[in-house]
C-alpha cells in the first residue's frame, strides 16, 4: 500500500473517532482517540520524509543511464559513491510533468524514481524528459523494419 493510501486511510479513521461516527465513546475520550491517531499520522509523516535520500541520474550520449545513491542513506554530496549502470523499463511513465522511471540494474534490482516537474530546476526537468523520450525510441521493439523512428 502506498504511503498517502495510509495515511489517508488513518486521518480518516480520526476523523470518524472524532466525529462520533464509530463506537459509542464520550466526548472527552473520542476527541483524545482522535488527537492520538493525528499525532501518530504526523510522526510517521516526519519519519518517512526523514528517511528520504536523493538520487542522481547520469545519461550519456550513447544511451547508457547511471544511477548514483549515497551508499551510507545519509543525504550529503553523492560525488564519492559508486553509480551503477541501469537500464530503463517499458513500465516507465513518461509525462510532460511527472516522471516515473522504472530502473533495472545488472543484477535485476529495480528502483522505481518519481520525479515531478517542480521538484528539479525547469532545465533539468526538461533535459530529463528528452533523454527519457529518446531512450524508448532508441528501444529495439520500437524499431520498425530496420529503421528507426524519429
Amino acid at each position: 500500500m502506498m504511503v498517502s493510501a495510509m495515511l489517508m486511510l488513518i486521518l480518516l479513521v480520526a476523523l470518524l473517532i472524532g466525529l462520533d461516527a464509530v463506537g459509542d465513546l464520550f466526548l472527552p475520550t473520542r476527541l483524545l482517540l482522535a488527537l492520538l491517531v493525528a499525532v501518530l499520522t504526523g510522526w510517521l509523516c516526519w519519519r518517512w520524509h526523514a528517511r528520504r535520500v536523493g538520487v542522481r541520474l547520469s545519461i550519456s550520449g550513447i544511451g547508457q543511464i547511471h544511477l548514483q545513491r549515497p551508499t551510507d542513506g545519509a543525504k550529503r554530496q553523492m560525488d564519492e559513491d559508486p553509480a551503477e549502470l541501469v537500464t530503463l523499463l517499458p513500465a516507465s511513465t513518461i509525462w510532460p510533468w511527472l516522471l516515473i522511471l522504472h530502473l533495472q540494474n545488472v543484477q535485476g534490482r529495480t528502483a522505481v524514481i518519481l520525479i515531478l516537474r517542480d521538484s528539479v530546476s525547469q532545465e533539468t526537468f526538461n533535459a530529463l524528459l528528452v533523454a527519457c523520450r529518446w531512450l524508448v525510441m532508441r528501444r529495439p521493439e520500437n524499431e520498425l523494419h530496420g529503421m528507426r523512428r524519429n
